[in-house]
């Protein structure tokens, strides 16, 4: 996979343009997991090819070819680069609400890429609507912000699983019961900090102004307006209204289509 694109144009003038990195490991590992799978004729990985239309959209200055081969790329297998890239895309075409969230799935997938968070700190600076919401890290797994559910996961189920066979075999190998038993713990505890984490209301971003949060799925009261760019918690979905909720525990319906999830295996909003 090619990681970030230059970031120059209205992009947060933070950092100089990025270099393209090249780094296909991604979209390797997801043909081998479909191939693995058996899923039929999967014989290319046509994230990649889209992935390369939008750095050569970019580099010819098109940003909406850019957006819409990266919006591409993250519906084929979502990559925390694409989802970058898509966002300082769509940043040039002044759709700052939109980047948010493309950068906050980057997030989401890539907690530690310093670019990324420097781009939402920047897109965050004079937004309307006061403070995001608290992190979906739970207060007793604060690893969790520096690494990505999967990566939490996987780690878990390493853990747990050397932890097992360990145990398995203590009478073979009686030294390997403690070691195999803090494994198990540890492997225990990552694992259920990342089904915690999975399990929190996803953040959102309000895309344009004047959404009103009624008290009512289907209507009721207006209760307050949300502005471009606010950062809210999705807490329940009815037809095409969501509930969300504010930092200040104000909760409203709004209709689905004026925010944008952050969870980057859903799909990406209408370019």
């Amino acid at each position: 996979m090619t990681a970030h694109a230059g970031a120059g144009g209205c992009r947060p003038p933070q950092r100089p343009p990025r270099r393209v990195r090249r780094r296909a490991r991604a979209w390797d590992a997801t043909l081998a997991l479909s191939l693995l799978a058996g899923a039929p004729g999967c014989t290319s990985a046509p994230g990649q090819a889209a992935f390369d239309a939008g750095v050569a959209a970019h580099a010819r200055g098109d940003h909406a070819a850019a957006a819409a081969a990266f919006r591409s790329a993250v519906e084929t297998a979502p990559d925390p680069d694409a989802y970058y890239d898509l966002g300082n895309a769509v940043w040039r075409l002044e759709r700052p609400a939109l980047a948010m969230v493309a950068w906050h799935r980057a997030h989401a997938l890539d907690p530690r890429d310093p670019d990324v968070a420097a781009n939402l700190a920047y897109a965050r600076r004079d937004a309307p609507d006061g403070p995001a919401p608290p992190s979906g890290t739970p207060v007793w797994a604060p690893w969790q912000a520096a690494v990505s559910i999967g990566e939490a996961a996987w780690a878990g189920c390493l853990l747990a699983g050397a932890g097992l066979l360990a145990l398995a075999g203590r009478r073979r190998w009686p030294r390997a019961v403690v070691p195999g038993a803090v494994a198990l713990g540890v492997g225990g505890v990552l694992a259920a900090g990342a089904f915690a984490t999975a399990s929190r209301p996803p953040r959102a971003v309000v895309l344009s102004d004047g959404v009103v949060a009624t008290s009512d799925p289907s209507g009721g009261a207006e209760l307050f307006a949300l502005h471009a760019r606010a950062e809210v918690l999705a807490v329940d979905e009815v037809a095409a209204r969501t509930l969300v909720e504010l930092s200040d525990g104000r909760r409203g319906w709004v209709p689905s289509e004026r925010i944008g999830i952050c969870d980057p295996w859903r799909p990406f909003p209408a370019l």
